[in-house]
């Protein structure tokens, strides 16, 4: 069945004070809206759910961790660009074999940022990957494939692809989904024959390129990805703050980790064939419950119930990134925003992470 985009209240809210930006987004969204139903995630096919529903829940996710003193100084065109790199952030999971080939072949034309210098050619990136996938040892290849078989060339007619192929593709898919997310803003969703599909006119200039540069940060260290920024922009850039909104998308696609989005009784029906695939539904199956419900206010509690050694020590480190993250993103705020007044209330609700699994006796 069909799920729509649903904007959460407080973000509508903000958003309709200017209809254009309004009119922009929900344009947007509903230009990707049938390639996202399809939900045809063929080189993926292990994955975690990153369909409709986990965008809303990344999006609602966004709205919730937001102080509510924030929502005076945020603009329409914050929350259309937070709305617009949920949709793209994970989209390069939903890329066809067409697409793919389009990238590989170099019909997907090179894009000029603002904000990320020219990268190599995509059949450049893919010739390295090949070649350093020919190397990987059995370590690896048993983390992708759960076989030590070496990587061999991949056919070049899509009918001809293997299972095989297509985990080898999603890996090379999966390092480089940041910057696909990025370039779709350019040129489009990868398919075949120049067709695609693109999002919306830009508002003003360059608001798209913003756009999908906060998309790609998410897989950037924060502050790597604020230095990109000029920095007479780093506070505010085209009406959005942007190391605000860099800050709520990586917290809330972080915590997207309940056990809903791999619900384990899939597991009964399919079998997983990536030992890095089964690890991940193992730790989403793990997490029972995700809450504020702790004696410090500005804490996030997470219930887990790892099934074994293996898993119990993935979630440990899960969660130490986790708060790693949140006090990187506490760092950065303070640093743009905390010496402006009428800036200084742009935050989050949560500065600490804690578990079922702090205490390892």
């Amino acid at each position: 069945f069909s799920v729509a985009i649903n904007i959460p209240e407080r973000m509508e809210k903000v958003l309709k004070k200017d209809s254009g930006i309004y009119s922009f987004t929900l344009t947007s969204v509903s230009n990707l809206k049938p390639w996202l139903d399809a939900n045809t995630t063929v080189f993926f096919p292990e994955y975690t759910d990153h369909s409709f529903i986990h965008l809303n829940e990344v999006l609602a996710t966004s709205q919730s961790i937001i102080m509510d003193e924030s929502w005076n100084t945020i603009t329409p065109e914050d929350v259309s660009a937070m709305i617009i790199s949920v949709l793209l952030h994970d989209c390069a999971m939903h890329i066809t074999e067409d697409g793919f080939y389009s990238l590989i072949g170099d019909t997907y034309p090179p894009i000029r940022s603002q904000y990320v210098e020219a990268e190599p050619k995509w059949s450049v990136m893919w010739s390295d990957y090949i070649a350093e996938a020919k190397r990987f040892n059995s370590d690896k290849l048993k983390s992708i494939f759960d076989d030590t078989k070496p990587v061999s060339d991949i056919p070049k007619d899509k009918i001809e692809l293997t299972t095989r192929d297509k985990l080898l593709i999603g890996e090379f898919i999966r390092r480089h989904h940041a910057r696909i997310a990025h370039e779709i803003v350019f040129n489009g969703v990868p398919g075949t024959d120049g067709k695609t599909l693109k999002l919306a006119d830009e508002p003003r200039r360059h608001f798209l390129d913003l756009c999908g540069f906060i998309a790609k940060s998410h897989n950037m260290s924060l502050r790597q990805a604020v230095d990109e920024i000029q920095r007479k922009k780093r506070r505010i850039h085209l009406n959005t703050h942007v190391p605000f909104l860099m800050s709520v998308l990586r917290i809330s696609d972080y915590i997207q980790v309940q056990a809903t989005r791999a619900p384990s009784q899939l597991l009964n029906v399919k079998s997983l064939i990536s030992p890095i695939s089964k690890g991940e539904w193992k730790k989403h199956d793990a997490i029972l419950e995700i809450s504020h419900a702790d004696e410090d206010p500005e804490a996030l509690f997470i219930d887990a119930e790892p099934q074994d050694a293996l898993i119990f020590e993935d979630l440990r480190r899960l969660f130490s990134d986790m708060q790693r993250e949140l006090d990187e993103v506490w760092a950065v705020l303070g640093e743009i925003y905390g010496r402006y007044d009428e800036m200084s209330n742009l935050g989050i609700n949560i500065r600490r992470l804690r578990s079922s699994l702090d205490d390892i006796e």
